[in-house]
């Protein structure tokens, strides 16, 4: 507990933030991944259930966890620091997902441009919802990305 003493408010949002995504996807995705490898329905109850319960427990964690983390002191005023560990972030975080959904969208290329390529030897045999659950992957990832580079920048201190 004395670690987070020393830590500043920005931090302690940070770790919050990254706790909740981790929770979050470890809770979501395998779920998903699950319900795509038995080919139950994607979509209607099962995944509207999946959902549902995905935004509650986010809900619940934000508040369990900042509640846990923010009860000492007032946030610091922002400085240039503060908007330089943010623009780092967000440049890897944005590189991250650009290249996520450069490969998702070039195995939508391949795939249309050589079908019988792609029926022999596809890595992925990719539906609409398979896809759409890709490119949250992406965003997922970019998140945490970005999260961990702050983390990583403040304790680095450049």
């Amino acid at each position: 507990m004395e670690l987070f003493n020393n830590f500043s408010t920005r931090e302690k949002n940070l770790w919050s933030e990254l706790l909740v995504d981790i929770v979050i996807g470890l809770y979501y995705f395998p779920k998903m991944f699950v319900m795509m490898a038995s080919n139950t329905e994607l979509s209607g109850g099962a995944m509207a259930e999946l959902i549902t319960g995905t935004v509650i427990l986010a809900i619940f964690m934000g508040i369990i966890i900042s509640v846990f983390l923010h009860t000492q002191k007032k946030p610091e005023q922002v400085d240039e620091r503060d908007h330089l560990f943010d623009a780092r972030g967000s440049r890897i975080a944005y590189t991250v997902l650009g290249l996520c959904v450069a490969l998702v969208i070039g195995h939508i290329i391949v795939n249309e441009m050589l079908p019988e390529v792609a029926r022999d030897r596809a890595l992925l045999n990719l539906s609409p919802v398979a896809i759409a659950h890709l490119l949250l992957l992406s965003l997922y990832l970019s998140s945490v990305i970005k999260t961990v580079m702050q983390l990583f920048f403040y304790r680095r201190g450049y």
